[in-house]
């Protein structure tokens, strides 16, 4: 029998605030350990749609309640983790007023988060994990 290699499923949600902020985790493991990144983690396989995955993985890092705005895209570089190949979902949802904002809590194996806006220079200087730079220009472009 023929033995098929198949590569991990992800989910990532990116979430703004009412300030242009986005909402990204300060990483608790490796990789990338100690670097920032946008909340997302595994699918449940035979359990939930990627939908399903970007919002429980919302949840869990973050404490928030979100909802889909959109798809932003979908990321398949083998190598955009060190670990094995990972195809992600990434979505934006919708935008969150800074009352809820105000609720959000590291959760789950994020150590910390933060709200930043992409546009101002600390934003630059901060080491972001996997491609989550590059899925948060995307967001920026599309959103024009």
């Amino acid at each position: 029998m023929t033995e098929y290699i198949r590569p991990n499923v992800t989910a990532d949600m990116l979430i703004p605030n009412e300030k242009g902020e986005f909402l990204l985790i300060r990483r608790k493991n490796d990789p990338f350990k100690g670097d920032y990144a946008i909340p997302g983690g595994f699918l449940d396989v035979h359990q939930e749609t990627v939908e399903q995955c970007a919002l429980r993985e919302a949840q869990e890092e973050t404490g928030l309640t979100v909802e889909i705005e959109r798809l932003i895209g979908v990321y398949s570089n083998p190598k955009r983790d060190p670990r094995w190949h990972n195809v992600t979902a990434a979505y934006l949802a919708k935008t969150i007023s800074m009352q809820q904002a105000a609720l959000a809590k590291a959760g789950d194996d994020a150590g910390e988060i933060l709200w930043i806006d992409p546009r101002n220079d600390q934003y630059a200087q901060i080491r972001i994990a996997f491609d989550h730079r590059q899925i948060i220009a995307d967001a920026l472009l599309n959103s024009k």
